[in-house]
């Protein structure tokens, strides 16, 4: 529901409140962090991946793939550390920089499109500062909703 929610969200501010702004959203991306990490995790993140591409690219299988390879990032990385604010924000950021990274190898092996290493670093930036806010407001929403879970 949370992905669903962050794909629409990911719709509006990019057509028509953010576009041309300095922020760029990758709420859908920062959703696979509070997916629950079931048995059918991985298959989620593919279904969000497959979706994302049909909304935002022309390239039917590259976020399925890029998806794909974060959620198992992440799935790892959940297991060794506890849900915290502190992991979700850093866990954050390793996403964007892995999702621009594999976005910038994809593209130069298939010759898609050069971009430079410049570029990369100047995108990455972008996406941070409205990505970060996200993460602090579903953590916020997690943590309360956890605290009223457990009356």
């Amino acid at each position: 529901m949370i992905s669903l929610i962050s794909l629409l969200l990911d719709i509006i501010l990019c057509n028509y409140i953010l576009k041309g702004s300095y922020f760029l959203p990758l709420f859908t991306l920062v959703s696979l962090i509070y997916l629950k990490k079931d048995k059918y995790y991985l298959l989620k993140c593919m279904s969000i991946g497959i979706l994302y591409d049909l909304i935002f690219t022309e390239y039917i299988f590259l976020h399925i793939t890029i998806y794909l390879i974060l959620g198992y990032i992440i799935y790892l990385f959940y297991k060794s550390f506890r849900y915290t604010f502190i992991t979700n924000l850093i866990m954050t950021i390793i996403l964007i920089t892995l999702y621009e990274f594999l976005l910038y190898i994809i593209f130069f092996i298939l010759r898609i499109e050069i971009l430079s290493t410049e570029y990369f670093i100047y995108i990455i930036k972008h996406y941070y500062l409205i990505n970060i806010i996200y993460t602090t407001i579903l953590s916020i929403i997690y943590y309360i909703k956890s605290k009223i879970i457990k009356r």
